[in-house]
């Protein structure tokens, strides 16, 4: 079984993810991206990771979706922390991490 069907096994098990296929022989090393929604693949063949992060918050803003629960406050720390979306309205977790970081950096 090669790469991409092991990841199409995952996909359907999967909530909300980016998912980084790495297919390489003796000639290429071809990069496959792709995002998955709900155990479907909405899009593939993304250009970066960074893009299909950036282009996985407009899906979810697009489509009104919820975080998934266990990565909830990962995704907001995200949104608000490294994007700078909405970063006036932090939980207490959220915030605290940002208030560490930001004693960290002026550390360095």
């Amino acid at each position: 079984m090669d790469q991409r069907e092991e990841a199409e096994r995952e996909f359907e098990k999967t909530t909300m993810a980016f998912f980084v296929i790495r297919e390489s022989d003796a000639l290429s090393c071809a990069l496959g991206i792709s995002i998955v929604t709900d155990g479907v693949e909405v899009l593939n063949e993304l250009l970066s990771v960074a893009c299909a992060c950036a282009i996985m918050f407009g899906h979810i803003y697009a489509l009104n979706l919820k975080y998934p629960e266990g990565l909830k406050y990962t995704f907001e720390a995200f949104q608000k922390i490294i994007m700078d979306i909405e970063s006036k309205q932090m939980s207490r977790r959220v915030q605290n991490l940002s208030s560490k970081l930001q004693e960290y950096i002026c550390f360095l």
